[in-house]
């Protein structure tokens, strides 16, 4: 399983912006091959907000991460304070409820 990493700085007072992102992407994550789950975070004081979504493989996290990369960019483009990351991690380790 492979892991994205998505981290940017809308500043405070950007909750509102941020979580209509978070919905209109999370129709378009479900839809591509060997999505497995997203979770959405954010530190509403720093204005910090982040995602990490699952894949099935390493080969559906790239096709995700380059076609998700553009659009993406685009959209935060005129509202982040700075370019956000986005890193292609492995998971090594999955913790569940004991």
């Amino acid at each position: 399983m492979y892991a994205i990493w998505t981290l940017f700085t809308l500043g405070p007072g950007m909750r509102e912006t941020a979580d209509t992102m978070g919905e209109k992407w999370i129709p378009i994550l479900r839809a591509m091959p060997g999505f497995v789950s997203g979770t959405f975070l954010r530190d509403e004081e720093a204005g910090e907000y982040g995602a990490m979504t699952l894949w099935e493989s390493r080969a559906a996290a790239e096709s995700a991460l380059a076609e998700t990369e553009r659009p993406f960019q685009e959209e935060v483009a005129h509202i982040a304070q700075g370019p956000p990351t986005r890193t292609l991690l492995a998971v090594w380790q999955q913790v569940g409820p004991a």
